[in-house]
């Protein structure tokens, strides 16, 4: 197979691809990664108040999006927060899952929606909402089943810019935050009192059929993975056998040579990074939309 690549860290790359060998990994669970699958955070921990999306990892501009977590609330408190997702000029609440006692509340761009008596104490929940710029409202799943939401103001107008999710804002799970002087303020008495798990952010609307049937994919914005959060120290996660996935891992191993037009070598660290680029741009070309990369490794020939 030849593939042609953008230029990458001053590599522009002719790829010659060979798969030699797929192989199922037997001790499938083993597969070392940055992946908390499998794994919740439980927010009752002392001192355990929130994550935040690291600087690092912006959420880009979407036009259309997915996001799912899994939850589960141990306390009754009159207002409780999912996730929040601020936009970049730090005054007002992009995306949103919060809620009231059993109550499921759903913010996009200023506007509010409601779903009455659906999220109980002591039981995992599911909730997935999906959006894209041609629809007034999201669409939101609890545990695989679209329910009909109700506006909370129908009256209210969404923001002028309610056609793309504004890119680079700031992500917190467990609580509401907002900004006062340039500082990150948490929004007190709207904490989760409860575990959270699995969330996840896709850059397409995932229609009813994959989220029913397919609840164990990763997101292709955001992973359900540690290394892209703050306060892990402070909020460990632990392992919950209920939040595993019976995935099958596979090994593929390729052959491939990189032609550079400047004639110099590539490192190994660059050789790795074209290939998950290029493996990446692959599955999503092809929609394997249900195939998760855990890890990428390069090794020269004979090495």
């Amino acid at each position: 197979m030849w593939w042609r690549m953008e230029k990458h860290k001053q590599v522009e790359a002719l790829f010659i691809v060979l798969i030699l060998c797929i192989i199922t990994m037997k001790n499938g669970g083993s597969v070392k990664y940055d992946s908390l699958w499998g794994k919740k955070v439980d927010f009752m921990q002392k001192d355990c108040k929130y994550w935040l999306l690291k600087n690092e990892r912006k959420i880009p501009a979407l036009k259309e999006l997915s996001v799912c977590v899994n939850i589960k609330r141990k306390i009754s408190n009159l207002h409780w927060t999912a996730f929040t997702y601020l936009h970049p000029n730090k005054t007002r609440i992009e995306l949103g899952m919060k809620g009231s006692g059993s109550d499921l509340y759903i913010i996009m761009f200023g506007r509010v929606w409601i779903k009455s008596s659906v999220v109980s104490l002591e039981n995992w929940h599911s909730i997935c909402m999906t959006w894209s710029k041609s629809k007034t409202e999201p669409k939101v799943y609890v545990n695989g089943s679209k329910v009909d939401l109700k506006a909370q103001f129908k009256e209210t107008a969404p923001y002028p810019d309610y056609r793309s999710v504004a890119a680079g804002g700031t992500l917190t799970l467990a609580v509401a935050h907002n900004f006062s002087k340039g500082e990150m303020n948490i929004e007190t008495g709207k904490e989760l009192k409860g575990s959270l798990s699995l969330f996840r952010m896709w850059k397409r609307e995932r229609n009813a059929k994959d989220i029913s049937g397919l609840t164990c994919t990763d997101g292709d914005v955001l992973h359900w993975e540690e290394k892209i959060w703050d306060n892990v120290m402070q909020c460990k996660p632990v392992r919950d056998i209920t939040q595993q996935c019976d995935w099958r891992y596979y090994e593929v191993k390729l052959v491939f040579i990189i032609f550079r037009k400047d004639g110099n070598k590539t490192s190994t660290q660059d050789a790795r990074e074209v290939a998950h680029q290029w493996l990446t741009q692959v599955m999503e070309e092809v929609k394997l939309w249900e195939i998760y990369l855990p890890r990428v490794t390069v090794h020269a020939l004979g090495g």
